[in-house]
């Protein structure tokens, strides 16, 4: 009776799709897709009242981003055991080649569709084709000893790059955004629209020209929601907020966030994969994470087929420390979160 129970459910979700469209129904309360069944989510108890200690294991696979025009090349970020480097693959030939060895040991990257690829170390921002040709530093104002630089994210056409940057002399960190024009190689402020997009972290540059944004819900009892600024004309709209104030969006900073190519669904990691679809208010669980699993950085394939999301696998070596040994991984899966694999045969 229970096998019965277990095949009725498993054609259930394969008829609902649990995809993130307009058809699905797994929200507001998010849960795991009934399709999921493999036993992976466990948590650890440890040996004290003091908490765990994390090491990593293996060489670290981060920042994966999908060619705008090519659902079969992947951009990533590997380091660790003596590598690091950034390096493209592809999908079909299973070919690796190297784009550059990399100027720190934190990245943060994206693929322009023009045919440029921005690289961030939190420090300086660089430029290079995507052939590997054209490497250079774009040159930005520097309050030593502070400043920083994060996240770099494309406009829909490529050309300009657009990144938060804060520093010393008054300005708290990630206080302004700016935007490099790569074509005449200047740098805008947006001094007009300053208090739309300074002090916060925007992460991803849709194709239909929309920044996502942590907004306050003022409609709500408290907190942040997520929400976009339409790059247009820097109007703000909150796409979800929790009554009670949205968690996961007060940490946006050390989550990724990303559309996918239609501009119509957010997805947003930091331990599960939510789908937000644009229009819909609310949100559907498609991956959960967990202490032994979690999902950081997504990238959605431009064919909105695919995800490839770094995963961290968590296991606890010995029973009689509490000592958790991460691996940090890329995993790929359909855009609903079916058929999950490692990216690597090896």
């Amino acid at each position: 009776m229970n096998r019965l129970l277990l095949v009725l459910a498993l054609l259930l979700a394969l008829a609902l799709g649990w995809a993130c469209h307009p058809e699905s129904e797994n929200g507001p309360n998010p849960r795991e897709p009934l399709f999921d069944l493999k036993n992976e989510c466990r948590n650890f108890t440890t040996m004290s009242g003091y908490g765990f200690e994390y090491a990593t294991e293996g060489t670290m696979y981060a920042q994966p981003r999908f060619n705008p025009h090519n659902a079969s090349e992947l951009l990533y970020h590997v380091y660790g055991n003596g590598v690091n480097r950034v390096e493209i693959y592809n999908l079909d030939t299973k070919e690796k080649r190297t784009l550059t060895e990399s100027q720190s040991g934190n990245l943060e990257i994206d693929w322009g569709s023009s045919g440029w690829i921005a690289l961030s170390n939190y420090k300086d921002l660089y430029l290079v084709r995507e052939d590997g040709s054209g490497f250079h530093n774009i040159e930005i104002p520097t309050h030593d000893p502070y400043y920083s630089c994060a996240e770099p994210d494309f406009n829909p056409d490529g050309t300009v790059v657009g990144f938060p940057y804060g520093g010393a002399d008054g300005i708290a960190l990630y206080g302004m955004y700016l935007f490099y024009h790569i074509d005449n190689k200047s740098l805008d402020t947006l001094d007009s629209y300053g208090s739309k997009l300074n002090a916060t972290r925007p992460l991803d540059w849709s194709g239909l020209n929309k920044m996502t944004k942590a907004i306050l819900n003022e409609g709500k009892t408290s907190g942040i929601g997520i929400g976009y600024i339409d790059m247009s004309d820097f109007t703000e709209k909150l796409v979800f907020s929790n009554d009670d104030g949205f968690k996961r969006a007060k940490s946006l900073g050390s989550s990724d966030i990303s559309w996918n190519t239609l501009g119509d669904a957010l997805f947003l990691t930091g331990g599960d994969i939510i789908c937000y679809p644009l229009y819909e208010y609310k949100e559907i669980r498609i991956k959960k994470g967990c202490e032994s699993r979690y999902y950081e950085d997504i990238a959605i394939s431009p064919d909105d087929r695919t995800i490839v999301v770094e995963r961290v696998n968590v296991h606890r070596p010995n029973l009689s420390d509490n000592i958790l040994v991460e691996q940090h991984l890329l995993y790929i899966m359909d855009i609903d979160g079916r058929n999950e694999r490692p990216l690597f045969d090896d």
